[in-house]
């Protein structure tokens, strides 16, 4: 309200009223470029092959899921691998009114009480997109923003993501229901917003050294869920003192379903019968004593991290010449929950 005085005393009152219709924002039929199956864990009901698609825009992705169920489906965003603290997309056909039910769900999950609570958010970001079931398979298509600032959310971002998925064979009679317990469910790593015809990062301009620490081929049999194998790299003569300023890892696609982290360390002087061992097991319960003199961390890397550059721009992680010849352990941490065998290819 303003108010306009003129000579005379005379005085009128203006109001404006600015009216702004804000519509939801509808986002429909985003192309589903990217498509990656799922294996689940072996369970009472066998393991079962999930399809995953994904398209995305500058500001939203829309997901598909089809899953071997006549029941409800979910997918999550994982800070972890496990359940708790996920973000989670759930749905399905309602049997009786073949109604595409979508919800926005936060789980939670105290596996030492066994107690597991899938509550329903306060504000429902992802919005039903098509659903459908046939004899064997539900689908169920949903979209949602990037970045929904609900804190019960998680963003879609551009790093490796730990995600989980589940379903049941049996969808609730309502959507406040009750949800049985999962028949089949897993978990898996994906970037959902990588360019996979994009080169990896490039971050050796004006670089005068680089050092590469890899790897051999490694079968990883399926007799543990986890494993920890380490090599032993020695490290080149330095005639000076140089300034390492950042560091990638170096993964074959194929193998960031069974690679959760990497760790590099610099070791002391080893004693005789070490410094000769090539490759060796290294993980907590292992017998070897090596890792005892290899504590200086100089390098990590874990699934979702990009690679590292030090900062400010003038700080670097130093190699002198008294490290010439040092050896150098890179610990590689397996993850196999399906606990499958596989062949770990590097070169």
């Amino acid at each position: 309200m303003a108010t306009l005085n003129f000579f005379g005393g005379l005085s009128i009152q203006i109001v404006a009223i600015i009216i702004i219709s804000l519509a939801p924002t509808t986002i429909r039929c985003l192309d589903l470029t990217r498509t990656q199956t799922l294996s689940t864990l072996t369970g009472s009901s066998g393991q079962q092959n999930l399809d995953l698609s994904w398209g995305t825009n500058a500001t939203h992705i829309e997901v598909q899921l089809a899953y071997p169920t006549l029941g409800w489906l979910a997918f999550g965003l994982s800070p972890t691998g496990g359940m708790d603290q996920a973000d989670v997309l759930f749905g399905y056909v309602n049997d009786s009114t073949k109604e595409v039910v979508i919800q926005d769900r936060y789980l939670t999950a105290n596996m030492a009480m066994m107690a597991v609570n899938l509550t329903l958010d306060t504000q429902q970001d992802w919005q039903a997109v098509s659903g459908s079931k046939n004899k064997t398979y539900t689908t169920i298509r949903a979209v949602r923003r990037l970045r929904t600032c609900d804190s019960a959310d998680r963003p879609f971002t551009n790093s490796l993501t730990s995600i989980i998925y589940a379903g049941n064979f049996v969808a609730p009679l309502s959507p406040t229901a009750t949800i049985k317990k999962h028949n089949f469910r897993g978990t898996t790593s994906v970037n959902f917003l990588q360019d996979d015809n994009l080169d990896d990062p490039d971050i050796s301009s004006e670089v005068s050294m680089s050092l590469e620490f890899r790897m051999d081929n490694r079968t990883i049999t399926g007799d543990a869920d986890t494993r920890y194998n380490c090599k032993l790299t020695t490290l080149p003569n330095f005639e000076k003192k140089y300034q390492s300023i950042a560091s990638q890892p170096i993964i074959n696609k194929q193998n960031m379903k069974q690679i959760h982290h990497m760790l590099l360390y610099v070791c002391k002087p080893l004693p005789a019968q070490y410094s000769s061992r090539d490759f060796f097991d290294c993980g907590p319960t292992s017998n070897s004593f090596i890792m005892q003199y290899c504590q200086n961390l100089i390098g990590g890397w874990a699934m979702g991290a990009p690679e590292t550059e030090y900062e400010p721009a003038d700080v670097g992680l130093p190699f002198t010449p008294e490290m010439s010849g040092l050896q150098v352990v890179l610990q590689i941490h397996y993850n196999n929950p399906e606990r499958k065998s596989a062949y770990i290819r590097y070169n």
